[in-house]
Order: C-alpha cells, then sequence, then structure tokens
C-alpha cells in the first residue's frame, strides 16, 4: 500500500494543501486528517487578523531587516555573526509559525532564545572581543560563561547594579511553558482555541517586542564592526505594526490570562 518516493529521482508536484487534506482524509485516518484540518482553519483564520490591520507588513518588514543585516555581518563582522543573525531569524519565523497554527509551547521555546540571543549580542556589544570567546570557548566554558544566568548577572551589573535585568520575570514565563508545570495546560489551551484578535495581536506584540529588542544589539555590533558605516534600514512599516498591535493589547488586556504581561522592572537577584 505505502511506497517511499526518492524525490531526487521523482519530481513531486506542488499541491494545494487542501488537495492534500482530502487525500490524508480519503486514506480513513480520521484523527491525523482533523488534526491537520484544523491547524489549516486556525492558521487561515489568524492570517486573516494579520492581513487586514499594518501587522502582517510590520512582520514582512523583519524579515526584510534579517536579510540586510545578515549581508551586513558578511561584510563587516567577524565569521560567527552572521550565523548568530541566521539563528534570530530562525526563531523568529518559529514564533510566527506557532502563533500561526496555535503551537503555544514551541513559541514560547522560541522566545526564550531570542531573549538569550539578545542577552549574548549585548554582551557583545559591552565588549566585542566575547565573541571570538564564545565562538572558540569549548563546551564546559561556553556553559560557565555564557549560560542565562551569567550573561544576565554581567549585564544587570552595569546597568542594575545589585539587581537582576528587568526582563528576567519575562523570561522565566516563557521557560514555564517548556515544562510541566501545573496551570500551563490552560494557557496553552486558550491559546491554540482562541482565535478572537486580542490573543492573536498580544502575541505579534510580543514577537515584534522581541525582535525590536534583538536588532538593537544586532545594530550596535553591525556600527562597531563596519566603523561606523552601517546604519539601520528600518522604516515606518515596523513601527506602525509594532504601535498598532501595543494599542490592540492595551484595549484587551482584560481577556488575557493572568501573568501574561510581567511588570519590565528591575529586581533584587535570587
Amino acid at each position: 500500500m505505502f511506497e517511499v518516493v526518492d524525490q531526487q529521482s521523482e519530481p513531486v508536484e506542488e499541491v494545494a494543501t487542501s488537495d492534500l487534506l482530502a487525500v490524508v482524509a480519503g486514506m480513513g485516518l480520521t484523527r491525523i486528517s482533523r488534526h491537520l484540518e484544523e491547524r489549516e482553519q486556525r492558521r487561515c483564520t489568524r492570517l486573516f487578523h494579520l492581513m487586514t490591520s499594518p501587522a502582517l507588513p510590520a512582520i514582512d518588514e523583519v524579515l526584510r531587516l534579517f536579510d540586510l543585516s545578515a549581508e551586513g555581518a558578511k561584510q563587516y563582522g567577524p565569521a560567527a555573526l552572521p550565523d548568530l543573525i541566521h539563528r534570530g531569524r530562525r526563531d523568529f519565523e518559529d514564533m510566527l509559525d506557532g502563533l500561526l497554527v496555535g503551537a503555544h509551547p514551541p513559541m514560547a521555546n522560541a522566545a526564550r532564545d531570542v531573549m538569550e540571543l539578545e542577552w549574548l549580542l549585548r554582551d557583545i556589544v559591552r565588549d566585542p572581543g566575547q565573541l571570538e570567546v564564545w565562538a572558540n570557548a569549548d563546551e564546559k566554558t561556553r556553559r560557565r560563561e555564557f549560560s542565562p544566568i551569567a550573561m544576565r548577572k554581567r549585564l544587570a551589573q552595569v546597568a542594575h547594579p545589585g539587581l537582576d535585568l528587568p526582563e528576567t520575570p519575562e523570561y522565566q514565563v516563557h521557560s514555564a511553558s517548556l515544562h510541566v508545570t501545573p496551570g500551563r495546560e490552560e494557557i496553552d489551551e486558550r491559546f491554540e482555541n482562541d482565535p478572537g484578535p486580542g490573543v492573536v495581536f498580544f502575541w505579534v506584540h510580543e514577537i515584534l517586542e522581541h525582535t525590536r529588542r534583538l536588532f538593537v544589539p544586532m545594530d550596535q555590533l553591525l556600527r562597531i564592526y563596519s566603523s561606523g558605516q552601517w546604519a539601520s534600514a528600518a522604516t515606518d512599516r515596523f513601527r506602525l505594526g509594532w504601535a498598532f498591535c501595543a494599542q490592540v493589547v492595551n484595549d484587551h488586556k482584560a481577556e488575557l490570562p493572568p501573568g501574561a504581561l510581567p511588570e519590565r522592572v528591575p529586581r533584587p537577584r535570587r
């Protein structure tokens, strides 16, 4: 009944998603068929919200800026820098995919990774020599010197001596989604099943805000490595989309689950 197809010798024609889903349903695989159809429906519904707002142009702008930054890193930066920028783009795409299909834990994991990447880039801005140290360190040294806790301590010591970084509670919220934690299932189900604009634009704003913060040290590093020749090419598309989503979040605060908006202030270090 089943046959392995060698895609290198047998070119696969492009097929519409709806046609593929119909084929799966016709095979009698009801559970996987229903799962795929539900995800595709969520993707379409949420994409519709984005298409009718400034959010989708902002998302496209982020992808454009990642492409430009990667080109700048290849031109001006050390060999490790383009890889870090590509990592940031993959995280952004994973967050976007998670948003569209309603998969909260993978999106939270990508958001946490973006925060760690932001801290690494900020640490390198503080001392550009850290990039070579990070790239050439053995695994034990990298875990010790560049763990999230180690980077947070160094950055906080400069900006908030004796305190932790303001975004630490946000990092902890994202981390909680990756572990078996009481009460998380309700949040994950809400994210998966609520197609309303309040939930959608809250998470779009979350994605854009993480990306905005990532681009700050990224642009700083490119200016450092280019001796001032690099200049950000951001347009109003991003700013308009970010501001729109921020307004929607503010209007729908009452609908968001408790703890969804942790306050970003320096706190005593635990």
